[in-house]
Formats: structure tokens, sequence, C-alpha cells
């Protein structure tokens, strides 16, 4: 996997605007790519690091040989940092966004459509930052109890302008399309699902980590995003703490816990 460096866009005047999306309000991740053919991700966080720039605000920039995380995402399995990205109020609201840099040997005619004046070395370009963005929204849906299998957590900008949730984009799925690649949001999804799933993909000690392994002893211990989930299954008994009828009683370790969520979630 590419080298995940911290590069906050300060000066964009939505990374100041004090607004951030809640673990309950958020819906998952969007995928993007950029328009035009330049694969160097600090081009585009240039760019966006200014006080005038209102146009968007991305969370990360996928590129070929390293991913930019542009704004808080991956520090708190709580909150992540708002920055509108889909162009309408929902997808800005529920879905934070992330854009893979496009390659070199391309340009652009009209629209979505290019010319490309070396194949081989634009699909090698995309393979990689495909791969690099599978690692990176596999961290995402780890961190914040998001199984990438379920409707709507991970979407495409193109996915979003047909539920009418973002603007009519066709990005990433034209440059795949075109670049004669096999990729499909669809396949995307399924790699994402298979990455957390590899036995290599994190250490036991990384996924503790990244789950807060506490001992969780009452309801109330629970951080407030395991919570809407862990209620009807407390209700229901299939977490009980085995002290009679206290209905708050769990007495878990918050990896057991995640793990009979996921569980939850994939027999719905």
């Amino acid at each position: 996997m590419a080298e995940i460096i911290t590069r906050y866009i300060t000066k964009n005047p939505y990374f100041n605007d004090g607004k951030y999306i809640f673990v309950q309000n958020l819906d998952g991740y969007m995928l993007h790519s950029v328009g035009v053919d330049q694969p160097d991700p600090l081009v585009f966080i240039n760019s966006w690091d200014k006080p005038n720039y209102t146009n968007a605000g991305l969370n990360g920039v996928i590129g070929a040989d390293a991913i930019y995380i542009t704004a808080p995402c991956l520090d708190s399995a709580s909150k992540v940092k708002r920055m509108p990205h889909g162009g309408k109020t929902y997808s800005n609201d529920h879905y934070i966004g992330f854009e893979m840099t496009e390659p070199a040997e391309i340009e652009y005619v009209g629209g979505d459509r290019f010319t490309v004046t070396n194949l081989a070395a634009a699909q090698a370009h995309v393979r990689k930052t495909y791969a690099n963005a599978v690692e990176l929204f596999a961290k995402l849906c780890v961190k914040h109890g998001k199984d990438p299998l379920q409707p709507g957590v991970i979407i495409s900008h193109n996915e979003a302008g047909k539920k009418g949730i973002g603007t009519t984009h066709s990005d990433p799925e034209h440059l795949w399309t075109q670049l004669k690649l096999p990729f499909t949001m669809n396949g995307f999804r399924q790699d994402v699902w298979n990455k957390i799933h590899k036995e290599d993909y994190m250490t036991q000690a990384e996924i503790l980590k990244e789950l807060g392994d506490q001992f969780i002893e009452r309801f109330e211990d629970l951080p407030e995003w395991a919570k809407p989930e862990v209620r009807p299954l407390l209700d229901a008994g299939y977490i009980n703490g085995g002290t009679g009828n206290d209905p708050d009683d769990i007495r878990m370790y918050m990896s057991d816990i995640k793990t009979i969520i996921v569980c939850a979630r994939m027999m719905k």
C-alpha cells in the first residue's frame, strides 16, 4: 500500500468552519476522480489550500505513490470533518469524499471524453490508484464500523448523481471504461470487503487499536456510534451480561461487540 500522508488543507474555508459529520449520520464514503490529466496529488492540494477556495473541500487525494489525507477522517471513530464534495446538501452532510488522480497519458476533448496517448502507462497509473483506494476505504470502514457491501456505504460520484444526492458526474467509472480496465463499483466494494477480511490486512494489535478494545460494562459505556445498533441486539438477548434482569448490562470487550454488529448487518 502507498504511504498515507497527513496534509491538512488548513487554509481552506471548509476546513475551518467547525462542521463535522458524526458517525451516526455518516452514510459512508464517495469515490471521485479528478477529471483532468494530472497525476500529482499535491497540485490539487496546493490549489485547495487557500482561504478563497470555495469550490469544494475533500478529505483526501489518492495518487499512484501516496495517499494524502486533507481533513480529519481516520483519527476518530466517532466523527469526521465535513468537507463539501458531492455538489448537493445530502451528500455533503452524509458522505466524505476522496479524489483519485488521473494519468498524464490522457487528454480530455470534451465533457468526460478523452484520448489516450499511452494506454499501458495510463492503465498502470489507474491500477495503482484503484489499489490504494481499496486499502484506504478498507481502513475507513474498519475505523467507523461500516460494512462496505451494505447499500450506500461506498458510492462513486457517478452513483451519487444517479441517486439524486450528488451532481451529475461520471467519475470514476468513465476513466475505467475508456481505459478498458475491468474495474466497476460493485467490484470495488467487494475488493474493499475482501481486503478487510484478509488475515494479513491488520495485525490483531492494530485491529484492537482501531476498535478501541475497552471492556464495556453497561450500555452507557458504549461509544455513541455503537448505541443505535447495540440497543436492539441487547433487547433481543443477543448481547447479555449475565446479571439477571438488568436491561443495560453488557460486560463484553468492544472487539466482540463490533463482531456481533458486523454479523447482524450482514444478516439483514
